[in-house]
């Protein structure tokens, strides 16, 4: 499955971005033909980190993964006009405390049947 993962540093005004980003950005996104699902992770230290400064753990507050039924319909959303106008709306409120890759997910599971 392919994904865009965003990493969200923490915003300053972290109640207006998430009101933003629930009531205005997600229901547009999930309209966007080739979108499957959203999930949204708040994201806490957890005093495991290989840094010694382990402050540098603060930085994310919030993950994203926008899930896409496969490479094209990836392609045609991030080059449809809503796409377009969505990346350029998240980048004017948050662009400076972003972090987005491409991903192509794999799922294991230890459980036995």
């Amino acid at each position: 499955m392919y994904k865009i993962i965003t990493l969200y540093k923490e915003i300053p005004d972290m109640s207006s971005f998430e009101d933003f980003y629930y009531h205005e950005f997600l229901p547009k996104l999930l309209k966007i033909n080739g979108v499957i699902k959203v999930g949204v992770t708040h994201l806490f230290p957890s005093g495991i980190s290989a840094e010694r400064d382990h402050q540098k753990e603060k930085n994310y507050s919030m993950l994203a993964e926008i899930y896409f039924e496969s490479p094209e319909a990836f392609e045609s959303a991030i080059h449809s006009h809503e796409g377009i106008e969505l990346v350029g709306k998240m980048l004017e409120v948050a662009g400076e405390y972003i972090t987005a890759y491409v991903g192509k997910e794999s799922v294991y599971s230890g459980v036995r049947v």
